[in-house]
Formats: structure tokens, C-alpha cells, sequence
């Protein structure tokens, strides 16, 4: 499926700062898994580069297990992203693009929600 036809889910983190943020994924989704039990979970981010995402260049990587990713509703099909303050401390305030993939045991991959990230600079 192309990442133009999933739901986009933006949101604005301060720069250096503890954020956490729900993300909602789409039931109508094809890629929708249906279920979230035994899959890997990762969140990217990585800066856009001349309006397109850079996934050569990923900043921020947050996994179920390995930490900063954990499912808050199997049956809404909602995840946290937990991001910390070094997460964010030595990114250029601006726009970056973020994407959520699951993982299954067979290792297929299958992106289910994406949007923009932005770092916002603090005072």
C-alpha cells in the first residue's frame, strides 16, 4: 500500500523534551494487522530532505522491545511513543518525518501509520 493513502498523524515536541504521543492505527487500513500481539513495533524519524523523507538518514528509532514503544490498546489498535529528551536534544529545530511499522515473526513488514514530526525550539 502507498503511504500516500494512510492516515497522516502530525504532532510538535519541543526540542530536548520528554513527549509521549498516541498513535491511532487506521481499522480501514489494508495493512492493519488486526491484532498487535507478537509483532514488533517500530517507530522511525528521520528530517525531510527537499519535501521528501530521508530513510538513509533515520534520527530516532523506538521499538517494543527494545523500549519507547508500547501498545496502549490492543482492541483500538493504539500505541505510545515514549520519546525522551536526548531524543530530541541534538535535532535542528524543523520538520521530520515519522513512520510506525510492524514486524511480524516471519519478518514482513508493513507500515501503518506515518506523519510529521515537529521539533519545536525551546527558550
Amino acid at each position: 500500500m502507498p503511504l500516500e493513502t494512510l492516515p497522516q498523524q502530525d504532532f510538535h515536541v519541543p526540542r530536548g523534551n520528554y513527549y509521549e504521543v498516541n498513535i491511532d492505527i487506521d481499522s480501514d487500513d489494508p495493512n492493519n494487522p488486526g491484532t498487535l500481539a507478537g509483532l514488533t513495533l517500530t517507530f522511525k524519524a528521520s528530517k525531510f530532505t527537499f519535501l521528501n523523507p530521508d530513510p538513509a538518514n533515520v534520527l530516532i528509532t523506538k521499538t517494543n522491545s527494545g523500549g519507547g514503544v508500547d501498545v496502549v490498546s490492543e482492541s483500538l489498535m493504539t500505541v505510545k511513543v515514549i520519546l525522551q529528551g536526548a531524543d530530541t536534544s541534538s535535532l535542528e529545530p524543523g520538520i521530520y518525518y515519522w513512520q510506525l511499522d510492524t514486524t511480524t515473526g516471519g519478518g514482513a513488514v508493513s507500515t501503518v501509520s506515518r506523519g510529521r514530526l515537529f521539533v519545536d525550539q525551546t527558550v
